[in-house]
Parts: C-alpha cells; structure tokens; sequence
C-alpha cells in the first residue's frame, strides 16, 4: 500500500513509478520465472550467490551497501575491494533519503536493504550475460544504457562535488541548483543573456568531444545564429584559462551538453540555470532523464546511426548533419 510520502511524491513527479517500474521489469520478470521454476530461495540465499558471481573484472568493481536504522539513526554498511570510502558519495543520497523520511522508511526497514553497486561512471554488465548466467539481484549504477543490466540511481555529485569545490563552499545538489535559480544570473531575464551557445569541457577520454569539439571550434562566427563559445579545458594552463564556472556560464543563452566517457554530470547544473540547454544524443542516461521533455526542458539535437561508429564517421557527417540541425534551431529560438 502506497504511504503518503509516495502518493505526494508521485503526484509531484508522475514520471517516477512508471520509469521505476520499467527499469526493474528486467530483474522482476527474471526472478518471477526463477521462482515459479522452483523454490524461492531465501534471501541471504541469492544474496551470497550475487556476491559471487560475475568475473574477476565485474567483482573488482562492484560494492556492497547495507543500508538500515541503527536506533534511528541512518546507517550504511559499506564493502568493496577498492576501499569502502569510495562508496560514501553513491550511500549518501540515499542515506540523506533515509533521514528526510524516516517516519515512512523506519517501519519498513526491519531488516537491513542490501544493495549493489557497479563502481564506475558507466554500466558493465550486459542484460544478455546477466539473464544467460542466472544473475536475478538488480545492481544499481551513476547511469544506465538500455543493453545493460544496472539501474541508475543519483550519483555522488548530489551529495557533493570535488571538481566544484574551491569555487562554491557548499557543492551538494541542493546548494548549487538553489544558488544557480536565485543567484543574479538565473534571475536575468533570458532575452537579457549573452547571445552566445557555449560549451566548457575535458575533450580527452570522450569520443564524441574529441569528433566534435575541434569542428565546432574551427566554425566561422557566420555558420551558426549565434556565436559559439566553444572550448576544450583539458590540458595546460592555456586551456585551463578558458574555463567558465556555472554562473558564468549562466550568462549564455545557450548551452551545450554533450556526454563525457559515458554520461556527464553537469547537464543537471545547466538545467537548472535557465538557459535554453542544447542535448546531443546521449548513450547512457541518468536516473531522472526520464523526466525530461523534448522543447520544454531542452533541444534536442538527433544524430544518425552512424555517429556511433567511430570518430572519423563523426566527424565527417559533422557538416552533412549536425550542424545544418544545430544552425536551424538555433535561428529559429533567436527569432
């Protein structure tokens, strides 16, 4: 039966359950055919046996949280091969859930909720091996892609963030989108704003900022509607020059996203700002994309299958597509 913390919670945020609900069905119509197969085992059971599986690359990065109320004070048991303190900013979310509802949660966690993690910015574990190999515990990660197994849950950047840290004195989620809303920058009226499309950004280990950054780069001020304030902030002090903190950024009145190694953090930053987000394709999703609404909450710019080939596909259907698509959107938004 739903508590009222999450009848209130769904009628906030509606795409919740339904995304919830999709992202489990792979484990839940699993381990249902499981059960029905036989005796369900106890749960300490197929927890043991979750612990042991996957191969010596899948182990190393995977963790355990053992999440309960010690009295009632939220406590997380954490386990991992590469240290426990590595798991602190995936556990402190949910332990700060934990707290923030505890009338809700402290009746029904009678029991420790064990959870596992993968302990990288991007899934690994593939549905196919997952189900060929009896694997039925759901493992949670910072994003998910639709061919793999993890269900992605908010990551440590919500709890705190140390490549802001030195700029912001508070770097949690809650901190940084309230000061981004009210600050001068979010409050400025958009037609007020730079008229610039701006994007700061590492460029090596990404394959899609390597094939797109130095084109958008290298574009005459004439090609697209609006200036490109475009730069790559890897590197030495010359690069580094160019960086922009987020209420700089918030000046432009356009914003660039585009995914790192896998999914970046930063789009949730440029959200919250208000300026008009730009969203290229993206292969690995966070927990609240589901949320997001074509034209309402940003642009999206589509890519043709070929641009996940490589990067000299990328970068050579760079003229042919992307940026005819970039330069019509954004005309169209200045007029």
């Amino acid at each position: 039966t739903p508590s009222d913390m999450e009848k209130r919670c769904n009628a906030l945020h509606p795409w919740i359950m339904p995304s919830v609900e999709r992202r489990f069905r792979f484990h839940h119509n699993w381990t249902m055919e499981t059960m029905l197969a036989g005796p369900r085992q106890r749960t300490f059971d197929l927890l043991n046996e979750s612990f042991a599986a996957h191969g010596p690359a899948e182990k190393k990065f995977k963790g355990l949280a053992s999440l309960y109320y010690n009295g009632s004070t939220p406590t997380a048991l954490l386990l991992w091969a590469g240290g426990a303190k590595s798991m602190e900013g995936l556990a402190a979310p949910a332990l700060a859930a934990m707290a923030r509802h505890q009338a809700d949660l402290l009746p029904r966690l009678s029991e420790p909720l064990h959870l596992f993690w993968t302990m990288l910015d991007f899934p690994i574990l593939g549905r196919r091996s997952e189900r060929r190999n009896k694997h039925r515990l759901p493992h949670f990660a910072m994003c998910g892609q639709r061919t793999q197994a993890e269900i992605p849950v908010p990551d440590f950047t919500f709890h705190s963030y140390g490549k802001l840290s030195g700029r912001e004195p508070d770097t949690s989620w809650a901190a940084i989108s309230r000061r981004l809303r009210e600050g001068a920058e979010g409050r400025q009226a958009w037609r007020l704003r730079q008229r610039r499309l701006t994007f700061r950004g590492t460029v090596s280990g990404s394959r899609m900022r390597r094939a797109l950054v130095p084109n958008l780069m290298a574009c005459a001020r004439n090609e697209t509607a609006v200036p490109l304030d475009v730069q790559d902030t890897s590197g030495g002090a010359r690069k580094r020059a160019y960086r922009l903190n987020l209420t700089e950024q918030c000046r432009s009145r356009y914003l660039l996203h585009l995914e790192g190694n896998s999914y970046s953090a930063s789009l949730k930053y440029k959200l919250a700002c208000g300026s008009l987000v730009l969203l290229i394709d993206t292969s690995c999703e966070e927990f609240y994309y589901p949320a997001l609404q074509a034209h309402k909450t940003h642009v999206p710019i589509q890519l043709s299958k070929i641009w996940s080939k490589n990067e000299d596909l990328i970068a050579r259907d760079f003229r042919a597509t992307l940026l005819p698509d970039l330069r019509k959107k954004l005309a169209y938004y200045e007029s």
